[in-house]
């Protein structure tokens, strides 16, 4: 098998795969061991790009084994890690949860935050009509073009060299992805700067992909920058950028269906600077904007700590599984 798998109840098992069942290691033992182990080169070719583990192969594979009592004490400190990795994805799950509910409540006026949600007199406001629909009474509708500006940047070209490798980092669209921008691959020097169309951003800026794969995908740039051609800076005026950012992080999928049509989806400045959104007043979105940066903050730390957990379960299984470190005294493993 290319991967290894750890079958729990009964089973049947095809020719493309082997069934290994040890007479002094268990099944968890050679599960982790496998799983740990490069067998690249047991593997036949077979077809193009295909490879092959077959039985005679896998027999003559040497598996370092220790005594059941050691075994059994190496599976228990691995899944025992295996649970807290566990436990931290659901974790993180149900953080972006309800992250995600907060947004639809709090980026629409459905729910509002307490110091906003009355008037003077101690009545709670109430909502009226709009173009998009109902919103909160002392909302307003905004259209990003009036209250923006936007530009998108440009490439150097690439023939000459000495455009490439300088201190200013280069944003595109796959940079986006990070949704906050601390750091990228790409550099240009001042001299490519200025013989482009590359446009320079300042820490803070808020972006938005315009093409392909990318396309929609929002994020914050938290480093002075110059950003390519598929990339569009908005920048408003009288806003906050951290709100915006999380408006159109919410709406991506829905500003994708309604301003593109098939195949490949392409935004442009223009299509940008047409859309109307329900924005409360600059208090009020810098407090959703903190509300909903301090759960992104949240969940990066728990992400953190997953790779993390990761990185230290990665180490346990190369020092456990081959003996470099042992849970058990060698005398008492006999």
């Amino acid at each position: 098998m290319s991967q290894t798998q750890l079958a729990a109840g009964r089973f049947n098992v095809n020719n493309h795969a082997h069934l290994i069942k040890g007479k002094v290691g268990s099944a968890r033992w050679f599960f982790l061991y496998f799983r740990n182990k490069d067998i690249s080169l047991y593997l036949t070719r077979q077809g193009a790009g295909r490879f092959k583990l077959n039985k005679a192969s896998l027999e003559r594979i040497p598996c370092a084994l220790p005594s059941s009592k050691e075994q059994i004490a190496i599976a228990k400190a691995l899944s025992d890690v295996d649970e807290l990795l566990n436990s931290l994805d659901k974790l993180i799950a149900k953080k972006q949860a309800i992250k995600t509910a907060t947004m639809q409540q709090l980026l629409t006026g459905k729910t509002r935050l307490p110091a906003f949600a009355f008037r003077e007199d101690g009545t709670r406001k109430g909502y009226k009509d709009s173009e998009l629909g109902e919103i909160p009474e002392d909302w307003e509708i905004i259209t990003i073009g009036d209250n923006c500006r936007t530009f998108a940047g440009g490439t150097p070209t690439t023939s000459n060299k000495s455009y490439y490798g300088g201190n200013i980092q280069w944003i595109n669209s796959s940079d986006l992805n990070k949704a906050q921008i601390y750091n990228v691959e790409g550099r240009i020097t001042n001299e490519g700067l200025q013989h482009s169309s590359a446009k320079e951003i300042k820490a803070g800026t808020f972006l938005i992909a315009l093409y392909g794969a990318t396309a929609g995908v929002c994020a914050i740039s938290q480093v002075d920058a110059a950003i390519n051609q598929a990339v569009l800076a908005v920048i408003p005026r009288g806003h906050s950028s951290k709100y915006l950012f999380y408006w159109f992080s919410m709406n991506k999928d829905k500003i994708i269906e309604k301003y593109t049509q098939g195949g490949q989806p392409n935004l442009s400045g223009d299509i940008i600077r047409l859309i109307s959104l329900p924005i409360a007043n600059t208090e009020e979105q810098t407090a959703i904007a903190t509300i909903l940066s301090d759960m992104d903050t949240e969940i990066q730390t728990l992400e953190k700590r997953l790779s993390k957990t990761r990185q230290i379960k990665q180490g346990m299984m190369q020092e456990l599984l081959t003996g470099k470190t042992r849970l058990v005294k060698p005398e008492a493993a006999a």
